[in-house]
């Protein structure tokens, strides 16, 4: 998990490097070089790292952003409907329920184990 987050700020990077000019088409408008969320997530990493940031704090923020990430699934779930994920064939619905029964199979062994 370590390794995926320190890989998290140059792989982002190389990413909006590459994609930049082809956004900017697309939006109309500058788009930054560096996402700012990176540098954000850089600042905490290093307040953290410092020791600025204690335990208890880490482990609020720590809820507070799983918290976040289940309301921004359910948003996303909210504006989906069932007409929209049919019109696209029945090879994308099939793979999506595939992938749903899946992590609800993994999450069910990783709990029972």
């Amino acid at each position: 998990k370590l390794f995926r987050v320190a890989l998290l700020v140059p792989i982002v990077a190389v990413i909006a490097v590459l994609y930049r000019d082809r956004a900017a088409a697309s939006l109309g408008a500058r788009v930054p070089a560096f996402p700012p969320f990176l540098l954000w997530f850089l600042f905490f990493v290093a307040l953290t790292s410092l020791g600025v940031i204690g335990p208890a704090t880490a482990a609020a923020a720590n809820g507070t952003s799983r918290w976040l990430l289940v309301a921004a699934i359910g948003a996303a779930g909210i504006k989906t409907h069932f007409s929209d994920l049919m019109q696209l064939g029945w090879r994308p619905v099939v793979l999506l329920l595939g992938e749903t029964v899946f992590i609800a199979l993994a999450v069910f062994a990783w709990s029972v184990a």
